[in-house]
């Protein structure tokens, strides 16, 4: 969860989120939600 952080500045920026109809992250709990639910990083787009 080192990107916690950075993940959360991003996803609390109203204009990031303008078209997210959850609105931006309001604590960094829900980045932490978030980030838990991404599948691991494989280095490849599918």
């Amino acid at each position: 969860m080192a990107d916690l952080p950075a993940a959360h500045e991003i996803h609390a920026d109203p204009a990031t989120s303008a078209y997210n109809p959850a609105g931006p992250h309001t604590s960094l709990a829900q980045g932490r939600e978030t980030l838990a639910e991404w599948p691991p990083a494989t280095g490849m787009l599918t």
